[in-house]
This record gives structure tokens, sequence and C-alpha cells, in this order.
């Protein structure tokens, strides 16, 4: 593989899906998250310095960049469903079907990032409240 093949799979596989996990949470969270870039460039410097030996087939910096991103995901898909889940139950008469409705209508759990899990959410989000007023 060469150093730009390499270039290009970091960004593809992994760092495509960081930058989408940070802007989904910062939009989310208050906070400083300027440390997850440096996140970025620890794994960055991590599967570049095995890359660079020559030493590890490609196959496996392909999978070690993809099981960076998995995990990324998966802890993007546990943070946001929390804070969905957070959100809906904040009103009384959704807790019992709250996880029901995340579950059947935002899209997640895949081995990707979807960048309108937040557009979604609000949409779903209105839609559940514009119901309940009308069962009330």
């Amino acid at each position: 593989m060469e150093k730009r093949e390499f270039l290009f799979l970091f960004t593809q596989i992994y760092l495509s899906e960081a930058v989408k996990e940070t802007i989904l949470i910062e939009n989310w969270e208050e906070g400083d998250f300027d440390t997850r870039y440096v996140e970025y460039a620890d794994v960055f410097t991590d599967i570049s310095k095995e890359y660079l030996t020559g030493n590890i087939p490609d196959k496996e910096i392909i999978n070690r960049l993809t099981d960076n991103k998995n995990n990324l995901v998966n802890k993007f898909n546990e943070t946001i469903s929390a804070h969905f889940l957070k959100q809906l139950t904040s009103q009384p008469l959704i807790k019992k079907s709250a996880h029901d409705i995340i579950k059947n209508e935002i899209p997640l759990g895949g081995n990707i990032i979807n960048p309108s899990t937040l557009e979604i959410f609000r949409k779903l989000e209105e839609k559940v409240y514009v119901s309940m007023k009308g069962d009330i």
C-alpha cells in the first residue's frame, strides 16, 4: 500500500466517521471537545507507525482502521440514544414507549453514523409531541 492509499483509507474508513461523531455530539452537548481532535491524531499515529514498519499486511491495517471506526460508531450510537431517551422520557406520557420509539424510528446501530440523526430525531420529537397533544 502506498502512503497516499493509507491516507485515503484512514480518511475514508475512520476520520470521516470520527468527524461526524464529534460534530453531532457537539451539537447536543455543551463542552470543550478539542480533545477529540487529538484522539484522531493518536489513532493516525498509532496505525501509521505500524504501517510504516512494512511488517503489517495491508489487510491488517484496514482491519485496525475499521475496528477503530466501529468502536467510535458504537460509542456514538450509545451516547446519542441515551440523549434521545432522556429527551423523550422528560415527558411523562412517553416514558413507556420512548425506547421503542427510538429503536423503530431513528437509524442507529449500523456501521456508519447517519449525519441526519439529529434532524430525524427533532422531526420525530415534534411528531410525538403533536400526537400527544391530540390525545390529551
